[in-house]
């Protein structure tokens, strides 16, 4: 079981505090809960946020934290459950190797390029995010891993594709 920190731990606050900077519209703002666990997050279905003690601390910034709130904000409102639910009740087994293919990594692209964009729309510095997947990734145990994790696929290629698309998209948060 998750070890998790009571709401009125001050990393708690810390955490809602950040999910409220970036909740447009207070009325529908999911909950946020922060786990004792190595850096990660994770959103459930019901839009419940979960957030490593490990990850915080390694954040610098606001900005860093933001983006992966955001990010898993992103999958929650764009329902990839149901979506990846969808494609896993097609009936054929060529059916559903089609419609896997590449369909979890997909929906990380998507939330992580989501994610960028709303946090400049709030006039959040977006390149936090790149910050953070640059540190997780030379964390020593990352580095030691032969394999490629197949849901986010290599953090270096994150980093490239969120890098590019400040050279697509003109970013107000960025002048």
């Amino acid at each position: 079981t998750l070890g998790l920190y009571p709401a009125n731990h001050p990393v708690s606050q810390y955490a809602e505090e950040l999910l409220a900077k970036i909740s447009k519209d207070q009325s529908q703002r999911q909950k946020i809960t922060v786990f004792k666990g190595e850096p990660n997050a994770f959103v459930f279905p019901s839009g419940s946020i979960y957030l490593s003690d490990k990850l915080i601390q390694m954040a610098e910034s606001d900005e860093e934290l933001m983006f992966v709130i955001m990010h898993e904000r992103r999958h929650f409102i764009s329902n990839d459950w149901m979506r990846t639910a969808a494609s896993k009740s097609a009936k054929h087994s060529h059916d559903f190797l089609l419609a896997r293919s590449g369909e979890m990594r997909s929906h990380e692209w998507e939330s992580d390029i989501r994610a960028l964009i709303d946090l400049d729309d709030l006039g959040v510095n977006p390149l936090g995010g790149v910050h953070l997947l640059e540190k997780l990734s030379e964390r020593p145990e990352k580095k030691k891993k032969k394999s490629t994790d197949p849901v986010h696929g290599k953090d270096a290629d994150r980093i490239i594709n969120l890098q590019a698309l400040t050279h697509l998209k003109d970013f107000k948060s960025l002048d």
